[in-house]
């Protein structure tokens, strides 16, 4: 609209005038602001209209200011003369100023815009909570300065609001009691409609005085890297606080003990943590000192412990409920498999990706393509090969195949039709906690211990035949080879015959023999070390 303050701002730039008048519409007419040639990105000179050579990084004492805390981070940058970091202040000045000059008109409240630029944008805050946590007076007198000087988009002042009354009062625009409405001039609550109230933990902003989920309910117990707690006193909650959720010993003794307590008092158990990881794997950093002690052969026993857990939690006498949400690979995956559901937040990322540091899955995800195999083979047809319901299986692990959502996950059969997928991520535990509760009033009973066949040793020669042609046509290493008849000598059981009945423990001890004697191949130390 013209009568905007930052109308002029809108005027089609003469840089882009110019791209367009050329048909350089972006990536689907072969050029834009950028231009691929070959594997390299090249950028527009906006001096020359040529391209050259881009991939120039920050200049290093700029990307310094940046890791600073937001105080010092704004401050550095506006003091700078470096151009990058008067750059950089720019944009986050206009941007504070362009919200603050149109929130009563655009938005119900500062909440919305803050959580329009996260989701929106993909930034990690949005501008009111970056100028809150840089100090609201310093920033607001900072933008005032620079609106005098004629430096910023618009000469507009800022609002009134801003520097005085209630927000200057509070030092933002969250706060406990809610959000800064600028259209009615009042902090304003959430909406405490019905819906919300499956949103344990709805997603905060800085200053909203929202309860840490890491610090509410009652806890049952507490190592440096799981958090046992209860919010009903009828399911005990696991929460995996190690960085990355990276499945180590203490992972592994507290979700143990999370499932003794929920036992012996509780209905239900779910595994779920607060942010936006499930368990990106196992830790092997944490197992290096064993390892550099001992070799492969200390690594067996945390090996098996760590299988033996996964098998805790599947015949457990509670119903245990994965609540995912992001990253569920390798080793997180295992743990999802083995509970006796899954409710998972539709963007999530699920996959066995071992072989990319060139190791087999080692808790049991291979067993686990082994016995659903045998599973569907058994409900398909009674004289079915199982083999060709293995293949896709094998496949997904010998490539470390990674479901991008959760919707493909339960195409690759990490996810079960009897699994939940959940839209909203805030409703996750909800969702979760209902699920394990709805299992334990239904009369929950643990999965019965069963042997189930195996393809047996023909299996393992018709995939080792079919690897073997990718490997001579160049298409596969032959490392990838070897972890490929490596993966195909669990799934299928081991050199038996075909159809020949095993048990979870056997195929895991398959797992647990390839995996530490993987950790003893040079080349797969070579993945592991970079």
């Amino acid at each position: 609209l013209k009568d905007d303050p930052f109308y002029s701002t809108y005027a089609t730039p003469k840089v882009l005038a110019g791209l367009i008048e050329k048909g350089a519409l972006g990536q689907k007419t072969g050029a834009g602001f950028y231009k691929k040639v070959g594997k390299d990105i090249q950028r527009l000179d906006f001096a020359t209209g040529d391209y050259v050579a881009g991939g120039k990084k920050a200049d290093e004492i700029v990307a310094r200011m940046l890791k600073k805390q937001p105080a010092d981070r704004l401050k550095l940058l506006r003091e700078s003369t470096n151009p990058q970091a008067q750059f950089l202040w720019a944009i986050l000045r206009d941007s504070f100023h362009y919200a603050a000059v149109h929130l009563d008109t655009v938005a119900d409240t500062a909440r919305e815009i803050d959580f329009a630029m996260r989701w929106g944008f993909g930034s990690s805050q949005g501008p009111f909570e970056l100028w809150q946590a840089a100090g609201w007076k310093q920033v607001a007198e900072w933008i005032s300065a620079d609106i005098a000087e004629g430096k910023t988009l618009s000469s507009a002042p800022l609002p009134a609001w801003v520097t005085e009354g209630p927000v200057a009062a509070a030092g933002g625009v969250h706060t406990p009691e809610g959000s800064w409405s600028a259209a009615e001039g009042m902090f304003k609550p959430r909406s405490s409609l019905p819906v919300y109230e499956r949103q344990a933990f709805p997603e905060s902003l800085l200053g909203s005085g929202a309860a840490d989920p890491l610090k509410s309910g009652t806890e049952l117990f507490k190592n440096d890297e799981v958090r046992v707690w209860t919010r009903d006193g009828q399911t005990v909650i696991a929460s995996i606080t190690a960085k990355l959720h990276l499945i180590s010993p203490a992972v592994t003794e507290g979700l143990l003990k999370a499932v003794e307590i929920a036992e012996a008092d509780y209905k239900a158990l779910v595994i779920w943590s607060p942010d936006d990881v499930f368990s990106a794997g196992a830790n092997l950093e944490s197992l290096m000192p064993v390892f550099m002690k001992m070799g492969s052969k200390g690594i067996a026993p945390e090996e098996k412990k760590l299988q033996d857990a996964m098998l805790r939690i599947r015949y457990a006498n509670v119903p245990v409920v994965a609540a995912m949400r992001g990253l569920a690979l390798g080793g997180g995956c295992e743990l999802a498999i083995h509970c006796a559901r899954r409710v998972a937040h539709v963007e999530s990322y699920v996959g066995l990706v071992e072989v990319g540091v060139g190791l087999v899955p080692g808790a049991g995800g291979l067993t686990y393509i082994a016995r659903r195999a045998a599973e569907m083979a058994a409900a398909g047809n009674a004289g079915a090969d199982i083999l060709s319901f293995l293949k896709d299986g094998f496949l997904t692990a010998a490539t470390a195949k990674v479901a991008t959502s959760a919707h493909e996950a339960r195409k690759n059969g990490f996810l079960l039709d009897s699994d939940i997928i959940v839209p909203h991520k805030d409703e996750l535990l909800h969702v979760a906690t209902a699920t394990a509760l709805g299992l334990a009033e239904a009369g929950y009973r643990p999965p019965h211990k069963a042997v189930f066949p195996v393809a047996g040793r023909s299996g393992i020669a018709t995939i080792k035949g079919q690897v073997a042609n990718m490997r001579d046509g160049g298409f596969v290493s032959a490392h990838d080879y070897h972890l490929a008849a490596a993966i195909a000598d669990v799934v299928c059981g081991g050199e038996v015959e075909a159809g020949s009945l095993v048990t979870e423990e056997y195929l895991m001890a398959l797992e647990r023999k390839h995996f530490c004697s993987l950790l003893d191949n040079p080349k797969t130390q070579e993945r592991i070390m970079g």
